[in-house]
């Protein structure tokens, strides 16, 4: 019960006491200057029954209320008060003084029901509380002509008189009665205090007595019936003690009065127990759970029972209790708890069910869409229709649900696993592995690296992403493969073995499959053998040529797809045949808006990180690239790639100088031999001795419009201390040689080509360019030339350099050479294609295994080919690649050669100012004894990083 705070002293008078010939005598012990607090005597005339009406031995002491109710604040003075807070007042000191005085448990019954009765009816309730308490039997009800004797006391503050009435309404005679007053005491609860624990004085319990008595008894009735009556009154209008409650007690024999208003049925079926809720109101078969009984009347010794099986209270108040459910079949039973008022009427407040959890065993599918829109379908038993369902954390509507089954929409939600649960009344279904599901996005795939390799398989691939998970499925071709290295980005396989062509990896989670796109592409292509032509040019947009189309300058971000196949040059005749496995290309940046890089990769598969030409704005730089031909799809009949611009608008120039295509491994012509770099050609003076300057003193410069012949097979006369060379004999078809143009005098482009079949060379301008150099510049770019002869009907040997404007200097090194058509050249090496490949990056962070190793002056980085990035680790021989130098803080040069050569050859790859990024392509052999199949790159001044893409291999 709520209280409320008021101030009042309470001053309470208590009378009582009269038989059917006496008058009650009442004693004032003391008064105080604020209250009083009167104790009364009771006298009673017990007839000849005596002693024997009283139903329980009297206290042996009277108890002064605690709480003290009379002056505590919480009940008003001199005024009824039947507020919640004033009768739980009294009621504390109620249950105190039974505990204290007779050891009886604490008064419970519904206050609720209680406070809604008039005076009366309360003064009739809590009369018959006080004699159930104690084993007496009730009395039997209010009539209108005793409450009418007992209002007349409480007017006038005095014991009830009978005034002489010896029959009551309806012919039943009184045996015998008495009667109490009480005043002062704000409500009939106060006044039950003092007539029942605190009387007056020692032995002083008249009131008690008359409550507790039993007027009408078979002796004094004989056959007739026996009845206990009762009347009461009150009045709030008594100047000097205040409120006055009156009761009146008669025992009848005969016929029941006609006049009763309130009976204890009626008191009993108003206070009688109700339960209004039950929580939980279901729970398992087992029994086992508590579950809190919430209501009003419920009292301590109370039964409780479910479904007709008694079950132990525990925790009672007069609102409240729990109790622990027995086992039970499924089904819908009731509570009812029975105290003295009777039993708690039954309604669907009580019902309790008893079932089963819900458990589910499948959920399908499982998993989807992080945008949610699935629909699901989940299996198992337990369900209803009443149930919630959640997944993670959000409640979704259940749909088509019977007892096994049910359907909902999945919400969009974060990536990851998550469960599904159920709550019907019995309980929430249990965690276990089959109601999970997994929301997941489907796999994108936005590069495979390498995009491109050999038909043996073998290879090992790695493809960026997203989506990725442990237990995924991935195919290349329709073909599956067992991804390894997983993360969410990232997972490695295996190639197959499988026929050339295009095909592309997909990847399969629980969401769905990859869809195929040109970064999912991937190459199969054969070994191949290089075949040489006459230069030819294939794109230039500041004319608008673009093989078979017509293409203007790359913007930034731009992407270009030139035809290579299908194209035949008007002037030469020369064309790259359909079945070409790559192509070198000379390409040229012209005068770009912007710093940029260029990459050069094969159509139908994805970008890769790597780039083949970086250049400066507005100024004209090339470099030589061998690229795989890729397919846009299975269907296309052609062969493409794709140049890719990143920064501000760039005109592109593009000269075809040969290609691979695949071979008989007995066929040596087009097969590599890798040498150690050689320097074949330095005009320079005061060098050492090599085929174009025999240590003279002065240069032997390159002048304007003028060609220079070099013989580039043999060791070059004076030169010594070298291993192998590009052989003499006319084994060698065409060489691969380093051209650098050293410190010209006016800007100016060069170009190297064979010679004439007298061995000269040709005067006229060459219809293509090999390198472009700005006045004062040292630069190189490499170049995969034929040999020509150096007289009418000798071998091919030499080759034509050619200078457009100035005078220069320049260097030839050659690396290698590739196998004649004509004579008997050894068997060499193919050429496995594959996607352009970063495996070396010295810069930090770039998860290479070169990263956080720049080149210091002087120094010699080992850089491991063998075994990285999709090149076999035994095998191959050589490998083309693009270097690039980035930001050096001194000129320098870079050299890069076989691991096991020694002493570092006289040759440089890369020539390069400081802060510039400057590429260039290499043609270099593995080492093939100590450190087997890596290389040294050399630096020549300051600190320096490098980065190596490599484009494919020979073996």
């Amino acid at each position: 019960m709520q209280r409320c705070l008021v101030s009042a002293v309470l001053a309470a008078t208590a009378c009582a006491g009269f038989g059917s010939t006496s008058a009650s005598a009442t004693t004032v012990n003391s008064v105080g200057a604020r209250f009083a607090t009167l104790a009364a005597a009771s006298t009673m005339s017990r007839g000849a029954l005596g002693s024997s009406h009283l139903s329980l031995s009297d206290p042996s002491v009277s108890l002064p209320p605690t709480p003290n109710f009379t002056d505590d604040g919480l009940c008003v003075f001199y005024a009824l008060d039947n507020s919640n807070a004033c009768n739980q007042d009294v009621v504390d000191a109620i249950n105190h003084a039974r505990a204290t005085l007779e050891s009886l448990p604490s008064l419970l019954f519904n206050t609720a029901a209680y406070e809604g009765m008039t005076v009366p009816e309360q003064l009739f309730v809590i009369a018959n509380v006080e004699r159930l308490a104690r084993g007496v039997a009730p009395i039997a009800g209010l009539t209108t002509q005793l409450d009418s004797i007992a209002q007349t006391g409480a007017d006038n503050s005095t014991d009830p008189s009978f005034n002489g009435t010896a029959q009551l309404t309806g012919g039943a005679w009184r045996v015998n009665g008495g009667a109490n007053w009480a005043a002062g005491t704000s409500n009939p609860l106060g006044s039950d205090y003092y007539w029942m624990y605190d009387d007056g004085g020692a032995n002083a319990w008249g009131h008690r007595d008359n409550i507790l008595s039993g007027y009408a008894t078979p002796s004094l009735c004989g056959s007739s019936g026996v009845q206990n009556y009762m009347g009461a009154g009150d009045t709030t209008g008594v100047a000097v003690y205040g409120t006055s409650f009156a009761e009146i007690f008669i025992g009848a024999c005969g016929p029941a009065p006609t006049d009763v208003v309130f009976t204890w049925a009626q008191a009993v079926q108003r206070l009688a127990p109700r339960i209004s809720s039950l929580t939980p109101a279901a729970g398992s078969m087992t029994g086992g759970q508590r579950v809190s009984v919430s209501g009003g009347g419920f009292q301590a010794g109370m039964a409780v029972t479910i479904g007709g099986t008694s079950v132990i209270p525990t925790g009672v108040s007069a609102t409240s209790f729990t109790f622990i459910t027995p086992a039970a079949p499924a089904g819908s039973v009731q509570v009812q708890v029975t105290t003295s008022f009777g039993p708690s009427a039954l309604s669907a407040a009580d019902r309790y069910t008893y079932g089963s959890l819900p458990v589910i065993t499948a959920v399908a599918p499982a998993a989807g869409l992080m945008a949610g829109g699935q629909t699901v379908t989940v299996t198992g038993s337990g369900f209803t229709a009443l149930m919630t369902a959640i997944i993670g954390a959000t409640a979704v509507t259940p749909s088509g649900v019977s007892a096994t089954s049910f359907s909902f929409t999945t919400p969009a939600e974060p990536g990851g696993s998550v469960p599904v649960r159920v709550t019907t009344l019995i309980g929430t279904s249990a965690l276990s592995p089959a109601d999970v599901y997994t929301y997941a996005a489907v796999p994108v795939i936005s590069a495979v690296t390498p995009s491109a390799g050999p038909v043996s398989g073998g290879q090992v691939v790695t493809v960026t992403g997203s989506g990725f998970v442990a237990g995924m499925t991935a195919t290349i071709g329709g073909t599956t493969v067992t991804p390894s290295s997983i993360t969410a980005s990232a997972f490695s396989f295996t190639t197959p073995a499988e026929s050339a062509g295009y095909e592309q990896v997909q990847v399969t989670n629980l969401a769905g499959a990859s869809a195929p796109t040109s970064a999912a592409g991937y190459l199969y292509s054969a070994l191949g053998s290089y075949v040489p032509l006459t230069p030819f040019r294939i794109l230039d947009t500041r004319s608008g040529l673009c093989g078979v189309h017509r293409c203007p300058a790359l913007g930034a971000g731009q992407n270009l797809a030139l035809q290579i196949t299908g194209y035949t040059d008007a002037r030469s005749g020369e064309s790259v045949p359909a079945n070409a496995t790559a192509v070198v290309l000379n390409v040229l940046a012209v005068n770009g808006s912007a710093s940029s890089l260029l990459t050069v990769f094969p159509s139908g598969t994805g970008r890769p990180l790597a780039s083949n030409l970086n250049f400066a704005a507005h100024v004209n730089t090339a470099n030589l690239v061998t690229v795989a031909l890729g397919q846009n799809g299975t269907s296309d009949s052609q062969r493409e790639v794709n140049l890719y611009n990143a920064l501000g608008t760039v005109n592109v120039v593009v000269d075809v100088q040969g290609y691979f295509v695949p071979q008989a491994a007995s066929n040596p012509a087009g097969e590599f031999h890798a040498i150690a770099p050689l320097r074949v050609c330095d005009t320079r003076a005061k060098q050492p001795a090599n085929g174009c300057n025999q240590g003279h003193s002065t240069d032997n410069q390159i002048g304007p419009a003028h060609v220079l012949r070099v013989q580039v097979s043999g060791v070059p006369s004076g030169v010594g201390g070298v291993g192998a060379s590009i052989p003499s004999d006319g084994s060698a078809g065409a060489a691969v040689l380093n051209l650098t143009a050293v410190a010209g005098t006016q800007a100016t482009w060069l170009s190297v080509f064979p010679t004439q079949s007298d061995g000269t060379c040709a005067t006229s301008v060459p219809p293509s360019s090999n390198l472009n150099a700005s006045a004062g510049a040292v630069l190189a770019n490499r170049v995969m030339v034929p040999l020509g002869p150096s007289h009418s009907g000798g071998p091919n040997t030499d080759v034509c350099v050619y200078n457009a404007a100035g005078s220069i200097n320049v260097l030839l090194d050659a690396s290698g050479w590739f196998g004649s058509s004509m004579g008997s050249p050894p068997t060499g090496a193919q050429y496995q294609a594959i996607g352009p490949t970063r495996i070396c990056d010295t810069r930090s962070r770039t998860g290479t295994l070169c990263s956080g190793h720049p080149l210091t002056s002087g120094g010699t980085l080992l850089v491991a080919i063998a075994g990285i990035g999709g090149i076999p680790g035994s095998g191959p021989v050589a490998i083309i690649a693009n270097l690039t130098a980035v930001g050096g803080s001194e000129p320098t040069l870079f050299t890069l050669y076989p691991a096991d050569v020694s002493p570092k050859p006289n040759a440089s790859d890369l020539n390069l100012n400081p802060g510039v990024a400057l590429p260039n392509l290499v043609v270099v052999g593995l080492a093939s004894g100590a450190h087997l199949g890596d290389l040294n790159l050399f630096n020549a001044m300051g600190s320096i990083n490098a980065v190596l893409d490599v484009e494919g291999w020979f073996q």
